[in-house]
């Protein structure tokens, strides 16, 4: 009896292959009997779709790059050629394609944004349209992006969206970041960590007038929002004013810093001179003068709560 073969993680199982060839059959023969797209129906194109109905080891989604390339080789076990395959055909070569995805790439590398103006002016004669000899348009690129360029894995393709809300490292950085984590695992132990204290000094920004205010809770709404197109120049849909969190200008600025010790979590506003600190007698002061020199404002004392029973009087 012989051993079936194990499926890698990530890779399509047999059975999900038939399925994709069995969709792109189906929707084919939809778009032939509606006249109309995969993306006019579904908002997708016909890979996509396919992708996000199938399951590859390990339960995630393949993309529709994986889904195109299960095509392919059915369409070479078929006998199927590119001249029966409908629609006009490609006005770039695969060569241009590769020539322009490496591009693209290698700018990346460089930390230069990857965009069709710059590639043209790095392969001025690669992107030229051999049938209408004009320059490649920036939307025929951008697919080009999408389809052949990747950061690690041929399999997770470019997307065009928002970057993450997190610091970006440069190679200069990466030696001091390794070096700290050595020690930390070295010579931190779990019950050091406990007694460790961790402070963010931060600020916020009381409004005093209504137009103050009104420009914090547009900023608060973000670069990106839902409206109607021709109402777009109206109202909240525009952007603050750039100085809208940043000029403290009819506004009254707090300084204030988390307090992370212990286990435990206190938010600590650093006050003015003659004001009264918390009333609770079950506190005690650390890094006293410490956070006020961080923020340039006098601090009379900062305090983390304890447990009553270990508090000072």
């Amino acid at each position: 009896m012989g051993v079936q073969a194990k499926i890698p993680r990530g890779k399509l199982a047999p059975f999900e292959k038939t399925k994709a060839v069995a969709f792109q059959k189906v929707i084919v023969a939809m778009e032939k009997h509606l006249g109309k797209s995969c993306w006019q129906l579904t908002g997708q194109g016909q890979a996509d779709f396919t992708a996000r109905h199938l399951r590859a080891q390990g339960g995630s989604s393949p993309s529709g790059r994986a889904i195109r390339k299960v095509w392919a080789h059915q369409a070479k076990v078929d006998g199927t050629t590119s001249a029966k395959q409908r629609g006009r055909p490609p006005q770039i070569t695969q060569g241009q394609k590769q020539a322009i995805a490496q591009k693209a790439m290698g700018l990346k590398k460089q930390l230069l944004a990857p965009t069709p103006g710059r590639v043209r002016i790095s392969m001025p004669r690669k992107t030229i349209n051999k049938k209408t000899k004009k320059p490649i348009s920036d939307r025929t690129m951008q697919r080009v992006f999408k389809a052949l360029c990747y950061d690690e894995h041929k399999d997770d393709p470019w997307q065009f969206r928002n970057a993450p809300q997190q610091d970006a490292l440069t190679e200069r950085d990466y030696p001091a970041r390794i070096a700290t984590g050595q020690h930390v695992l070295h010579n931190v132990t779990k019950a050091a960590a406990f007694n460790f204290v961790a402070i963010d000094p931060c600020y916020s920004m009381l409004p005093t007038q209504q137009h103050k205010a009104d420009q914090l809770k547009i900023a608060a709404m973000g670069n990106k929002k839902w409206m109607s197109k021709k109402s777009a120049r109206k109202g909240v849909n525009l952007r603050p004013p750039r100085t809208a969190k940043t000029q403290i200008e009819a506004c009254t600025t707090v300084p204030w810093t988390p307090v992370f010790t212990r286990g435990r979590l206190k938010l600590v506003v650093l006050t003015d001179i003659k004001a009264k600190l918390n009333t609770r007698r079950t506190l005690s002061c650390i890094c006293e003068g410490h956070l006020a020199r961080c923020v340039g404002q006098h601090e009379e004392r900062v305090e983390v709560a304890q447990h009553p029973q270990s508090a000072s009087p």
